[in-house]
C-alpha cells in the first residue's frame, strides 16, 4: 500500500493524466514556442478556431494557461496572447555526470525555481548515489515550500546509452555499476510522478532545440530543425535532431560516436576496445599528450604541474593554454582539428543545418572550437558546409538540466 506522501503525489498528477490528446497538443505548442494567440494556434495545429477556443477554455479553467499581453492590432480587433501559468506545476531536471549531479527545479514554462550542484562519484554505484539525489529533490521542494503534489515529472540525463523502453543504462562505459539499474523506477517509487531517463547528449539537444525555437519564434522566424550536437566531456557523445525530433535509432543508441574506432592501434578505451574516438581525441587524449610533453620537458609549465600534482588534467591544460603556454595551446588545437576532421564525416552523412559543440571539455580553450571548425570546413563536402553553422551550445553548462526538464515535460505529455 502506498504511504501518505505517495497518495498525495498520485492525486497531484491526476490533472495531467486527465488532459485530452488535443489539449496536450496545444500545451506542447506553449511549451516549445512560448506565447501564442488563438490565430497562432489555429495555424500551428490545424484545428478550427471553434475547437481552439474550446480547448483553451478547458486549459484556462484547469489553470494550465493564462491570458497574456494584448498584441498590437493589424487593423482588426486587438487580441490577447496566451501563455503557460508559471506557479502551478513544476518539473525536475537531473544532469548526472561522472563527477557530479546538477539538479534543477523549473515551472512548466522552464523558468528556474531552484537548483543544486551535488558533488558525487558515479563509480560509487547507484546504491550510494541515488539516495543522495532523492534527498536533494526533497530538500529543494521544502526550501521553496512546494508540495510534491505540484511536481509533474522528473527527467534524468546520464552519460551512457539508455534502453528506450526500460529507461535503464545499457553497458555504460563511465558507470558500469549502474548496468540495468532502474533509475526511473526508483524515482517514481519515491515521488509517484512521471519519470524518464535518457542519454545526456540527447537531453542537451532537447534543451538547445527548446531554446532555439523560443528565440526564433520571438523573431517570427523558423528555427533550424536538422542538426547535430556533440558533447565533449569525460567521454564524447552526440545527439541527432531530424525534422525537429530526436533520432534515437532502432534501439535507442544513435549518436554514440565516442566509441567509433579512429586508430586500430590506439590506446585502450573504457569500453574495452582500442582506439575509440574519445580515448584518442577526448579528455584522455589531451591528458596523455600533456603528460608526455611534461615528461619530455617540452613545456616547463606542464612539467611543473606534473611534478607538483603527479598528473596533468585537461583542466591543467586549459589553464596553461590561457596563461600563454604554447605547447598546451598546440595540444588543444591539434585535438580540435582532429575532432573536426572526424565530425566532417557526420556532416557529410547527415547534412545538418547546425552543429553544436557542448560539454565541459568544450570550455577548455576558445581555440578548440576554431580548430574543430577548421577540421570540418576543410574536410566535409562543399555542399554540406554551404550553410552549416558550427557553434557552441547556447545554454552552456545548463543545457543538461534544462534538457532533462524538457524531457520530463514531453514524457508527461506523451510526445
Amino acid at each position: 500500500m502506498p504511504g501518505p506522501q505517495t497518495e498525495k503525489a498520485d492525486a497531484g498528477t491526476q490533472r495531467s493524466a486527465n488532459l485530452s490528446r488535443d489539449e496536450k497538443v496545444v500545451l506542447e505548442r506553449f511549451f516549445w514556442f512560448g506565447e501564442h494567440s488563438r490565430a497562432d494556434l489555429v495555424a500551428a495545429t490545424g484545428f478550427s478556431l471553434t475547437k481552439v477556443n474550446s480547448l483553451l477554455e478547458s486549459l484556462l479553467l484547469g489553470r494550465w494557461v493564462e491570458e497574456g499581453d494584448v498584441r498590437e492590432s493589424n487593423g482588426g480587433r486587438p487580441s490577447a496572447s496566451l501563455r503557460s501559468i508559471t506557479n502551478e506545476r513544476y518539473l525536475f531536471g537531473v544532469d548526472l555526470g561522472s563527477h557530479g549531479a546538477h539538479i534543477l527545479l523549473t515551472d512548466t514554462a522552464m523558468n528556474p525555481v531552484a537548483r543544486k550542484n551535488l558533488p558525487i562519484n558515479v563509480l560509487a554505484g547507484p546504491d550510494r548515489v541515488f539516495p543522495q539525489i532523492g534527498k536533494v529533490l526533497v530538500k529543494l521542494l521544502e526550501l521553496q515550500k512546494i508540495s510534491r503534489q505540484k511536481v509533474l515529472a522528473i527527467g534524468v540525463g546520464i552519460p551512457g546509452p539508455v534502453d528506450p523502453d526500460r529507461h535503464t543504462p545499457v553497458q555504460p562505459p563511465l558507470m558500469a555499476s549502474w548496468e540495468n539499474f532502474n533509475l526511473a523506477g526508483a524515482l517514481k517509487d519515491q515521488f509517484a510522478v512521471t519519470t524518464v531517463v535518457d542519454n545526456d547528449a540527447n537531453v542537451m539537444a532537447l534543451a538547445e532545440l527548446w531554446n532555439s525555437r523560443r528565440r526564433f519564434s520571438a523573431k517570427k522566424q523558423e528555427s533550424p530543425e536538422d542538426w547535430l550536437l556533440v558533447k565533449l566531456g569525460t567521454g564524447i557523445g552526440s545527439a541527432i535532431v531530424i525534422n525537429g525530433r530526436l533520432y534515437r535509432g532502432a534501439n535507442g543508441g544513435a549518436g554514440e560516436i565516442g566509441h567509433i574506432c579512429v586508430d586500430p592501434e590506439g590506446p585502450i578505451c573504457r569500453c574495452g576496445q582500442r582506439g575509440c574516438l574519445e580515448a584518442v581525441y577526448g579528455a584522455a587524449g589531451i591528458e596523455r599528450a600533456a603528460t608526455a610533453a611534461a615528461k619530455a620537458g617540452a613545456s616547463p609549465l606542464l612539467k611543473r604541474i606534473l611534478k607538483e600534482k603527479g598528473t596533468v588534467s585537461s583542466i591543467d591544460v586549459s589553464r596553461a593554454a590561457r596563461e600563454g603556454d604554447g605547447y598546451a595551446s598546440a595540444i588543444v588545437q591539434e585535438m580540435g582539428l582532429m575532432l573536426g576532421t572526424v565530425l566532417a564525416g557526420f556532416v557529410d552523412l547527415l547534412n545538418p543545418q547546425k552543429l553544436l559543440i557542448g560539454g565541459g571539455l568544450s570550455n577548455i580553450d576558445p581555440r578548440l572550437l576554431a580548430s574543430i571548425q577548421q577540421g570540418i570546413y576543410g574536410r566535409a563536402m562543399p555542399l554540406m558546409t554551404r550553410s552549416l553553422i558550427v557553434e557552441r551550445t547556447s545554454l552552456g553548462v545548463d543545457a543538461g538540466v534544462f534538457g532533462a526538464a524538457a524531457l520530463a515535460f514531453t514524457k508527461m505529455l506523451g510526445s
